[in-house]
C-alpha cells in the first residue's frame, strides 16, 4: 500500500467531512452506545444461563417413574458366600463332630421360672 492509499483509507475511516478526527462528544456517545450494548448481551446471556439452569434444576428435582432402582448390593455377603477360606492350621486341629440337639437328651430348661431355655 502506497503512502495515497493509505491516506484515502484513514480519511474515509474518519466520520469527519473534512478527514478530521471526530470530536469527544461523538466519541464519548459511540463508546456509551457500545457499552450499552455489550451490558444488555451479557444480561441476556446470564438470564438464558440462568433459565437453562433452573430447568435443569427442575427436571433433576421431579422423580422419575420409569427408572427403577437398583437392589442394594451388599460386597460383605456376596464374597462371604461365594469363598471358602480355611487357616493352614486347622489340619492340625482335631475335628469334633457333635451335635448339641441329638447328643442331649432333653433341652436345658432355666432355673428362674419366667425364663426361655438356655439353649
Amino acid at each position: 500500500m502506497d503512502e495515497q492509499e493509505l491516506r484515502q483509507t484513514i480519511n474515509r475511516s474518519l466520520k469527519g467531512s473534512d478527514g478530521s478526527a471526530p470530536g469527544f462528544d461523538e466519541t464519548w456517545i459511540i463508546a456509551e452506545s457500545r457499552y450499552r450494548a455489550e451490558k444488555r448481551r451479557y444480561r441476556r446471556f446470564s438470564g438464558i444461563a440462568a433459565a437453562v439452569a433452573l430447568g435443569f434444576l427442575i427436571l433433576g428435582i421431579l422423580p422419575d417413574d420409569e427408572i427403577e432402582p437398583l437392589p442394594e448390593l451388599n460386597v460383605a455377603d456376596s464374597v462371604m458366600s461365594t469363598t471358602v477360606w480355611f487357616a493352614p492350621s486347622d489340619a492340625w486341629m482335631p475335628t469334633h463332630e457333635i451335635d448339641l440337639y441329638e447328643d442331649l437328651p432333653e433341652v436345658i430348661r432355666a432355673t428362674e421360672s419366667g425364663e426361655e431355655t438356655l439353649l
